[in-house]
């Protein structure tokens, strides 16, 4: 599969897998663990470093309830049971935003001001909205964090 191909089967295992385990953290774990792969595997897949092996895509499928097709990119349409996925409520998505941002302020900035951290639950929230990845949000305030800008 192509790196491009990997992108896409990666967002949309890492949208089924959200939905089926509730969560973003330790979808790697849950997925090797009902694949029987290693953790190290179901992660190089969810990050798109590498994909299933062919003979795995039908049982990958059917563990996380979504079309063969949609999985691997030939169909577009979003199946019926991940069109609620990401439609959170502002006050829901305020909520995951400030869970993206404080702990990454305690352990990177423990010193913060408020207006610094305003600003980053702010972009979070942001990015929530565009219907961003939490994993990759998380990763740009860090860098933020690091390396605040002017």
């Amino acid at each position: 599969m192509t790196p491009q191909g990997n992108k896409i089967v990666s967002e949309r295992l890492e949208k089924a897998c959200i939905r089926l385990y509730g969560r973003s953290h330790g979808c790697a774990t849950m997925l090797a663990k009902d694949m029987g792969v290693s953790i190290q595997t179901a992660s190089k897949w969810l990050n798109g470093h590498s994909s299933p092996a062919q003979e795995k895509w039908p049982r990958l499928a059917e563990i996380c309830k979504v079309p063969l097709d949609w999985l691997l990119g030939t169909d577009h349409a979003l199946p019926e049971q991940l069109k609620d996925y990401g439609a959170a409520s502002d006050a829901e998505r305020a909520g995951i935003a400030a869970g993206i941002v404080f702990p990454l302020l305690m352990r990177l900035v423990p010193d913060a001001d408020k207006e610094v951290a305003t600003r980053l639950v702010a972009h979070a929230y942001q990015e929530l909205q565009m219907g961003r990845d939490e994993r990759h949000i998380a990763g740009e305030v860090a860098a933020e964090m690091l390396h605040p800008p002017g």
